[in-house]
């Protein structure tokens, strides 16, 4: 761990978990596998292989107020893996972050995966089979394909958000919808103008009410840098 925070040329390292597949009710598999990782360093740690126990070196890294923790998605099902394995988790860390909600505040869309939003915002495909998540990562020794993908998984989610830092601290107007991308935008208000009824974030629900109800959205969603954008189009927002 002294080696990895020396690499680091910001205090930002990425965390992420796999366990063995889960296919029927009732199954709480322990995380097998936990990876950390810098601007240029990724750690693996077999867990499974390991007791089940996380060194006290990567507990003092991971609770270190100085070190920026970053998840993608965490508070789905690995939250409760880091609780129910280690016993510590988002609360234990010293200075947490999820990507995928700085992306939501960036206007991307909340539900958004690390899949599309790499392919967004770096101009790669991130490759994630199914065949590989859905492996068996309990056993002893884990294949190249399995190395590679979680690797990969983690260091991506680190290379995204330092992109997106680097958009935010100097946004520019994307080619699309020329909206400044990199900007904090406030969350679209989604209701229906008829029924008041909220669609708090699920974009798709009130898009498709606006349809049903043949008057035009507040907000389109742009090809060019994925997001959802108010609709310049529309003056008159009490109409929908």
């Amino acid at each position: 761990m002294v080696f990895m925070l020396a690499q680091l040329r910001d205090p930002l390292i990425t965390i992420d978990l796999e366990w063995k597949p889960e296919y029927q009710a009732g199954q709480n598999n322990r995380v097998a596998l936990l990876q950390l990782s810098s601007a240029t360093v990724c750690v693996l740690l077999h867990t499974s292989s390991m007791g089940f126990q996380l060194p006290q070196a990567v507990r003092d890294l991971l609770t270190d107020p100085r070190v920026r923790i970053l998840g993608f998605g965490w508070e789905s099902a690995d939250e409760k893996k880091m609780q129910s394995t280690f016993q510590m988790g988002q609360s234990s860390f010293g200075n947490f972050l999820d990507l995928q909600v700085v992306a939501k505040q960036l206007s991307f869309p909340g539900g958004m995966g690390l899949l599309r939003l790499t392919k967004l915002v770096l101009g790669h495909d991130l490759v994630k089979a199914k065949a590989v998540s859905k492996s068996n990562w309990s056993l002893r020794f884990l294949s190249l394909h399995q190395i590679k993908y979680a690797a990969m998984d983690v260091f991506a989610c680190g290379q995204v958000f330092r992109a997106l830092r680097l958009w935010h601290s100097s946004p520019s107007a994307c080619p699309g919808c020329h909206a400044l991308v990199g900007a904090l935008l406030p969350p679209p208000i989604l209701q229906c103008p008829s029924t008041k009824k909220s669609f708090g974030s699920n974009m798709k629900l009130y898009q498709e009410n606006a349809a049903k109800l043949k008057v035009p959205s507040l907000y389109i969603h742009c090809e060019a840098c994925g997001r959802y954008v108010p609709n310049n189009n529309v003056k008159n927002e009490g109409k929908q």
